[in-house]
């Protein structure tokens, strides 16, 4: 199958992806570090020496099933790096504690709710509440890149975890720059790639895909969430 890779569309506000209805599926947690030689995994926060993170990358057994279909889309001369999948709620409040102290630094007048929403752009409140846990801590979202197929990292146009404008996904779409036609290529490759299985973006990051939770739901828009929170066990 060839794909078309499109312009990366606009994308849908997320306000109210909180109160989706949730009907859990009860997969478990598959271990991606064996599944397949076209999938690297480097798991980013571990690596950065981020307490409690793991030195692997988890993910529900329906969203891993369809990485693998994602694998198959993707041209030989690609494969996936995957940066972080399901995290320990630690490791969720500690991303979250860490930026907010970063926004508060950055931009002293912004507090209470106004700096709370900003922080939630990039990074979710570290929340278990079966109706409606942080994404990451559901095992449906996957942060990934791209890599030749020696294994080189390829740049994206903003390194991952860049919380700036630029990591928006279709800020290459619209913004003509040197190299922007190559990132722009990456891009929409990434995205077709994963959209085509079944995986939604978070247009905030060009790196973050969804499936099953809230954020898949909310992006869908016409679907309950099959994922909810999940421990690994």
């Amino acid at each position: 199958m060839k794909l078309e890779l499109n312009p990366i569309p606009e994308f849908p506000g997320m306000d109210g992806w909180q109160s989706i209805r949730i009907e859990e599926r009860d997969e478990p947690l598959i271990s991606l570090s064996c599944v397949s030689e076209r999938m690297i995994v480097r798991p980013y926060y571990q690596q950065c020496g981020i307490p409690r993170a793991l030195d692997d990358v988890w993910l529900r057994e329906g969203a891993a099933q369809r990485l693998l279909q994602a694998l198959e889309l993707l041209p030989a001369a690609y494969k996936l790096v995957l940066y972080d999948g399901w995290r320990p709620l630690a490791v969720q409040r500690y991303l979250y504690d860490d930026f907010k102290a970063k926004l508060m630094r950055e931009h002293p007048s912004v507090t209470g709710e106004a700096l709370d929403r900003l922080v939630a752009q990039y990074v979710s409140l570290p929340n278990t509440d079966p109706r409606n846990p942080s994404p990451h801590l559901t095992g449906g979202s996957i942060d990934l890149g791209l890599a030749d197929a020696d294994g080189r990292e390829l740049d994206m146009g903003s390194p991952f975890d860049d919380f700036t404008d630029r990591s928006n996904t279709s800020y290459y779409e619209t913004h003509d720059v040197a190299q922007g036609g190559r990132y722009r290529e990456l891009r929409r490759l990434l995205y077709h790639v994963l959209t085509e299985v079944g995986f939604t973006n978070y247009h905030k990051e060009w790196w973050h895909f969804d499936y099953g939770n809230q954020f898949w739901a909310k992006v869908k828009g016409d679907t309950d969430a099959v994922y909810g929170y999940i421990t690994l066990t």
